[in-house]
């Protein structure tokens, strides 16, 4: 959205934005962060970056009457959600003693589960499969190189 915005020369709006933004996090942090600590710290970060992307999302939109989210975009998010449900049940059912350990087992599962359902479900389409190929080349030069 923002880039959007700097191509048709709307500035201003971006400017704004991140006054709002920045204002609503300084507001944010200064009621969450002594009840809450270093969570209402990230949610007061999290919402103001939510307030962020809204406000640029409907001067795009506004601007350019271009809705960058289509049906696709809504069932990937939907499967993102479904693939997080499910991880935070797998993880909360084995209650690991170690946080390190948590947080690596939950990685491996969203992006496990997350795949495999955009997989069975064949929502992308062929020019996201060949940026997924391009990117898996571009890792393995990577890698390669490194050796």
């Amino acid at each position: 959205a923002r880039d959007i915005l700097l191509l048709k020369d709307k500035t201003k709006l971006i400017l704004k934005a991140t006054i709002v933004s920045g204002v609503s996090n300084v507001l944010l942090n200064f009621f969450l962060i002594p009840p809450f600590g270093m969570y209402g710290a990230a949610a007061a970060t999290a919402i103001s970056l939510t307030i962020l992307s809204l406000i640029l999302f409907f001067g795009s939109y506004k601007k350019t009457k271009l809705n960058p989210f289509g049906k696709r975009a809504g069932a990937i998010i939907l499967l993102a959600g479904i693939s997080a449900i499910a991880t935070k049940s797998i993880t909360s059912t084995l209650a690991l003693k170690s946080t390190l350990l948590n947080i690596g087992l939950s990685f491996i599962l969203i992006v496990s589960i997350n795949f495999s359902l955009i997989h069975i479900t064949k929502i992308l389409e062929k020019e996201d499969k060949e940026m997924l190929r391009t990117i898996k080349r571009k890792l393995k030069r990577t890698l390669q190189w490194k050796k």
